[in-house]
């Protein structure tokens, strides 16, 4: 009966032990979960800025080819025409 006794007593211990490591995984994967949602939102927030940089820098560069010499401004302004005439096709095909 006594062996019985110390059996039940290390079964207890063993079982309480297991549910504090339970308990214990839980909480970190709530952690995990929570820095995850956290991670994704900033690299959402960094391809936002990565977009938000990159037309400011296409921008710029529109910018620098027509005030630069008079062959890249003459070439900047071919390409912008050439983007022009584009869209009016696009536009021309969207009202048939």
């Amino acid at each position: 009966m006594q062996k019985f006794s110390q059996r039940s007593e290390v079964l207890t211990e063993e079982v309480d032990r297991i549910l504090g490591l339970l308990q214990s995984l839980k909480n970190e994967n709530q952690e995990l979960k929570a820095q995850r949602s956290k991670d994704a939102a900033s690299i959402r927030d960094a391809r936002d800025r990565i977009a938000v940089l990159e037309q400011e820098i296409d921008s710029m560069k529109v910018a620098s080819a027509l005030s630069g010499d008079d062959v890249r401004r003459k070439e900047a302004r071919a390409e912008v025409t050439g983007m022009l005439r584009e869209i009016d096709k696009c536009l021309a095909l969207l009202q048939d």
